[in-house]
């Protein structure tokens, strides 16, 4: 390693391939496979000529990686020289010492589809390719500044940056921001006027309580109504605003308790919100819980209701209660409506009298019609409590205003950085001369087509293997990435015969079908149906049927696709099929394995590709509907294919069953197809048009004698398959 700034005992190196960016390792981040930069390993294997990589984060190290030349011209006009080195790719890597090992961040330019990643800062968990390394392109990663590695605090490299993530910030207590009893305009506060306005329209300067080495760690986004601290990492609404400037919280603690009663209490004084019952003494509060068993005017009560727990009783008859930890409408019963009654006015008897709970159910009921929220669009993708409009690049605070029954679990990562996951979609899909690496970059899209609630491609996907082959893993993945609750487990039996199975599908991302036989599929429609945005019959036991249009993602594991009666094209379009052809030891939880922040950096991830997916309108290696067919045709027959490598067809000939179907015993697993049955051979050399039937034969040329034998009519060995197969 000739690069003297790194040569130190705090650092960290691995191993990368010669001429490319990806690790040797697939676990590259664990200390097994990192290095000390006098490693004889990591030095003989650059002496082979093999690339290393510079681990961000150990001797809190952290790298700008800059991908355009204006983020290097910031780098250098707002941060102190440092150790320089220019990419292969044609970027800038400027390396910094911090005072902790910081977070990785992404920097983002422009809105909508023309929103890209233009730098980051690397931090704990990321890696660049090490100066003296060769990029794919063959150009070498070289030293532009040789000097020492400069110290910075992570607030500097933070704010000197700011303007590519500051529409980005986040509010420590969300749960409080979209509600109007809270809600007042940040821009009445006087710290604004010790802050400068930017070209962006957004308020910038040091912090105003515990101030700022750069002069520039704060912002406030009037539009949004709301605050970022660039050091504490850390944001809030106008009423943490408040409290922060009435000294009432610390940067980065949590608005709650008497700190929040009393941020209150400060607000009304200031005339910035209206007094309300919320804010009584306990005494005042107990007084109104006992008067509400008095209310005389029922409709009152079911407003009063509301209010405190948005309730929506739609169309159907279904009830559905706001959840404001998950951020989303949860379909409920009357009795978990009359708990919650009971529960917001503490009174455990208030409900139980049959005249009480039936005036009251009717005028909740009433009340929660008028309560409907607006309908979500289509575009519109919910990461835990912030809403992302996949289209666009907007996104806004989660809210009951908006009908949103779908949240993934997880919230937007700062960088795309996901190793473990990469390689294990690698390991299940990439086989050399079999598949290369653009088949990752399909089952990236399928995941990120699963978020959406629609269907726009009208697409239904298939993993295919033998077994022990990751397919089921993968399913796994997307649904601990989308979340349980927002997946739905069925069979095609049980969805053609039972009459609440389509319960399954409904609000639900995404449905994952088990092993289909071909007895499941004589008929199409159904399949046809719920990948089509065409509109189902949905039933639930006690409430009116009704039809909705099912936005769920099919996805398919299967060790062989089942023959079907429907040749259109209208059936094969639909189709993506992907190979699993790699096979693995059973007992390795590999989905456990996966850090929790790479699932919310696929959520960034994800998010970019389902917007290029829309755009392009085609998944890759999707194919045309003639080669869609005939992938389908193969993994649902594959006789067909083995006939077609091995046989003539030759109308007077004939071949003894037993040694066909020994034969294609063989073939099969070599080919990655599944063991058939003697019975469904026989029933696809009959959809091949071959018939099958005990005939006498000659035993040899030579004599008369015959032998009785069940033979396949009209084939022929292929000259070069005569000395496995016999010919009778």
């Amino acid at each position: 390693m000739n690069a003297k700034q790194l040569q130190n005992e705090a650092y960290r190196f691995l191993l990368v391939k010669a001429r490319e960016k990806k690790p040797l390792a697939n676990e590259w981040q664990k200390e097994k496979n990192l290095y000390a930069f006098n490693n004889q390993n990591l030095l003989q294997h650059i002496e082979n000529g093999g690339n290393y990589g510079v681990c961000c984060g150990y001797g809190n190290l952290a790298v700008i990686d800059a991908d355009t030349e204006r983020i290097s011209a910031i780098a250098r006009e707002r941060l102190s020289e440092t150790f320089e080195v220019k990419t292969g790719g044609g970027g800038t890597h400027f390396y910094f010492e911090t005072e902790v090992p910081m977070k990785t961040k992404a920097f983002d330019e422009g809105t909508g589809l023309t929103r890209k990643n233009v730098g980051h800062i690397r931090g704990a968990g990321a890696m660049v390719v090490g100066p003296g390394s060769i990029h794919p392109n063959g150009t070498p990663y070289v030293v532009l500044k040789d000097i020492p590695i400069t110290k910075a605090t992570c607030e500097q490299l933070i704010s000197a940056f700011s303007e590519f993530y500051e529409g980005d910030i986040d509010t420590t207590d969300r749960q409080y921001s979209d509600d109007k009893k809270y809600y007042f305009p940040i821009g009445k506060l006087s710290v604004l006027n010790r802050l400068k306005k930017t070209n962006s329209g957004r308020w910038q300067g040091a912090h105003p309580i515990h101030g700022s080495s750069t002069g520039s760690n704060f912002t406030v986004d009037e539009s949004k109504n709301v605050w970022y601290c660039f050091r504490h990492n850390c944001g809030g609404n106008a009423l943490t605003l408040l409290a922060l400037q009435e000294d009432l919280i610390q940067c980065g603690e949590k608005l709650r308790g008497d700190a929040f009663k009393k941020t209150i209490t400060k607000a009304q004084e200031l005339g910035y919100i209206p007094k309300d019952e919320h804010y009584l003494s306990e005494p005042a509060k107990k007084q109104l819980q006992v008067g509400v068993t008095q209310f005389t005017d029922a409709a009152a009560l079911a407003v009063n209701f509301i209010e405190k727990c948005p309730t929506y009783f739609d169309g159907s008859g279904q009830w559905w209660l706001w959840e404001p930890d998950s951020f989303k409408w949860k379909m409920c019963d009357e009795t978990q409506i009359l708990i919650k009654i009971e529960d917001a006015y503490e009174r455990s008897s208030f409900t139980t009298a049959p005249k009480n709970k039936q005036e009251i159910l009717e005028v909740v009921r009433r009340a929660a019609r008028r309560n409907t929220p607006e309908k979500a669009l289509p575009t519109w993708v919910q990461f835990k409590d912030t809403i992302y409009d996949v289209i666009t690049g907007e996104h806004f605070p989660a809210s009951s205003k908006f009908f949103i029954v779908n949240p993934i679990p997880w919230k937007m990562g700062e960088t795309e950085d996901t190793p473990t996951i990469d390689n294990l979609l690698r390991e299940w899909v990439v086989k050399e001369k079999t598949q290369d690496e653009t088949w990752i970059k399909t089952l990236e899209e399928i995941a990120a087509y699963t978020m959406l609630s629609f269907q726009p491609l009208q697409k239904m996907f298939a993993t295919v293997g033998i077994g022990r082959n990751g397919k089921t893993k993968y399913q796994e993945l997307v649904g601990k990435f989308v979340g349980s609750e927002n997946v739905g487990v069925s069979e095609l039996k049980l969805l053609t015969t039972g009459r609440f199975e389509y319960s399954a599908l409904y609000q639900k991302l995404a449905v994952f079908l088990s092993e289909l036989e071909e007895s499941e599929l004589k008929d199409s429609t159904l399949l046809k149906k719920m990948c089509g945005e065409d509109l189902i019959r949905y039933e639930f036991k006690g409430k009116t049927p009704y039809n909705e249009r099912s936005y769920a993602t099919c996805l398919m594991a299967t060790n062989a696709l089942p023959v079907s009666n429907d040749k259109s094209e209208g059936y094969f379009r639909r189709w993506v099929i992907v190979d699993f052809p790699n096979q693995f030891e059973v007992g390795r939880d590999v989905i456990g394995e996966i850090p929790e922040y790479e699932f919310e950096n696929w959520a960034r991830k994800l998010l970019r590709i389902a917007r290029e997916l829309l755009n392009r309108k085609t998944f890759t290696n999707q194919g045309t509907i003639k080669q869609t067919t005939e992938r389908y045709e193969e993994r649902s027959n594959p006789v067909a294919a083995f006939i077609k490598d091995h046989y003539n067809e030759e109308p007077n000939a004939h071949v003894v069953f037993r040694d066909f179907y020994s034969e294609l015993s063989t073939w099969l697993p070599l080919n990655n197809h599944r063991q058939l049955s003697v019975k469904m051979a026989s029933e696809l050399l009959k959809d091949c048009g071959f018939v099958t039937a005990v005939n006498r034969i000659k035993t040899s040329s030579e004599t008369s004698d015959t032998v009785q034998k069940v033979v396949i009519f009209g084939l022929t060995p292929k000259p070069e398959n005569y000395a496995s197969i016999k010919k009778w």
